[in-house]
């Protein structure tokens, strides 16, 4: 079982996010947008980004100011996780929701350069 982006003690958190602790927060977004956030996340990540950022008592508001995102933001990764949703079950594999995730932080990082 894959561990959960932002549930990693600090011993195990693989490279990925201790070079760049901004995409667990991406992940978990994406998690939350589709609904697969576990329910106990929604406190750590507040403490996070109001650590990082200051301010807001609601994460998901931080990051989107932060982002600079607009309101079709949440939309477009709904849509784009029933294309994923679809093209797993057209390989015949189940959707993944935490390779989702991760392939939404990969892209948002690799187009906001």
């Amino acid at each position: 079982m894959a561990t959960h982006p932002a549930t990693a003690s600090s011993s195990d958190i693989p490279d990925r996010y201790r070079d760049n602790p901004l995409r667990a927060v991406l992940e978990n977004y994406a998690l939350d947008i589709i609904g697969k956030l576990p329910a106990d996340m929604p406190a750590q990540l507040t403490e996070i980004t109001k650590a990082a950022w200051g301010g807001s008592s609601d994460w998901k508001h931080a990051l989107r100011k932060q982002m600079k995102w607009d309101e079709r933001t949440d939309d477009e990764i709904r849509e784009n996780w029933v294309d994923f949703q679809a093209a797993a079950k057209k390989s015949g594999t189940a959707p993944d929701e935490l390779a989702f995730a991760r392939a939404f932080a990969d892209h948002f990082e690799k187009h906001s350069h």
